[in-house]
């Protein structure tokens, strides 16, 4: 899934060239998504998402890096 971009990110966007209010829900929205899907793949183990730790990888807890 792609990642969208951050609210910082789309809040310049937004002082430089305006949202209507369709694109802000649209926004709205693929965040949320995107938010559902890492917290989905984070229940899987062996998943390594680099934003969190610890991590569980195989059969052993590595710190945050």
């Amino acid at each position: 899934m792609r990642t969208p971009p951050t609210r910082e990110q789309w809040l310049l966007d937004g002082e430089m060239n305006g949202h209507t209010s369709q694109e802000v829900m649209q926004y709205w929205s693929w965040a949320s998504d995107f938010e559902d899907w890492q917290a989905a793949r984070r229940r899987q183990p062996g998943f390594v998402l680099p934003q969190v730790g610890p991590w569980w990888r195989g059969w052993k807890w590595l710190p945050r890096i």
